[in-house]
């Protein structure tokens, strides 16, 4: 997982960075992978209690820091770029400053998560300070300002300058904050071959002790069902010292663009290998 993280979103991390990812993916199994015990995270084994999901966000995925009133002047940026690389504590991230080559931790937080971090063959440019959008900062926080941001983000392909006169400024205009709950549909995409690989049972036996055993019980009945209608097979007496070819039941979670399930499905099948001439 840590490796995925680190060659995500077409982007980049740098491997000096390594210890961070890993410790994230430590989180993040701790409080979603399932164990042996009943498919139960190793959270909620160890607590009781089911943990919250809500703060999870892309890992690699830039993100804008308030920096309050104390620590800036009166002409400098509301808002500081950086790149989530783990997690501190349930209210605190752990942010790398590519500029200053420093990580630190903090709360009050913008995340965009939907702007792929660039390649190296992209080239940095400075960007004019007058073409910026507001938007507010995390809700969760009395201390409600509004961060600036560049709209257009810190890299861009190499264009030759078409405008001689001076940049007129643009409409400002207030973005709206993503849902509160979008962080755990972008974390599902994002993992979500590991997590339905860890999820889907291989087994009889692992479908009907897993914490969605209902569901597979009604995949499986449904499967019975259509093999029945269809008239797959006929019954028939085997002919003397000879056995019948085994089954086994193939498990699949099927899920929707957005990573959230759209059903689960079971395939009976014959273990044609077993057969001998």
């Amino acid at each position: 997982m840590a490796r995925s993280m680190m060659h995500s979103r077409e982007g980049r991390i740098p491997q000096g960075l390594w210890a961070e990812l890993i410790n994230s993916a430590v989180y993040i199994l701790n409080i979603t992978g399932p164990t042996k015990v009943d498919s139960k995270s190793p959270y909620l084994l160890w607590t009781g209690k089911k943990p919250s999901l809500k703060h999870l966000r892309i890992i690699g995925s830039y993100c804008y820091v308030h920096v309050p009133k104390e620590t800036r002047k009166k002409m400098d940026k509301k808002s500081k770029k950086g790149i989530l690389v783990g997690y501190e504590n349930w209210d605190g991230y752990r942010i790398w400053y590519p500029d200053d080559n420093k990580i630190l931790r903090s709360r009050d937080i913008v995340f965009d998560e939907q702007v792929l971090i660039p390649s190296r063959g992209m080239v940095k440019i400075k960007i004019d300070e007058s073409t910026q959008t507001e938007i507010e900062t995390h809700p969760d926080h009395d201390d409600s300002e509004e961060v600036a941001v560049d709209e257009e983000g810190a890299y861009r392909e190499d264009e030759p300058d078409q405008s001689e006169h001076i940049p007129q400024l643009r409409d400002r205009s207030l973005l709206k904050t993503p849902n509160r709950f979008q962080a755990s549909t972008n974390f599902a995409m994002s993992f979500v071959y590991e997590m339905e690989a860890a999820k889907t049972p291989e087994t009889y036996r692992q479908a009907l002790q897993s914490e969605d055993r209902e569901h597979w019980k009604k995949a499986m009945d449904a499967e019975m069902k259509s093999l029945a209608e269809n008239e797959t097979w006929v019954m028939q007496d085997l002919p003397p010292g000879k056995k019948a070819v085994a089954c086994k039941w193939v498990f699949k979670i099927k899920t929707n663009p957005d990573g959230s399930i759209e059903r689960y499905k079971a395939r009976l099948v014959a273990k044609g290998f077993t057969q001998r001439k």
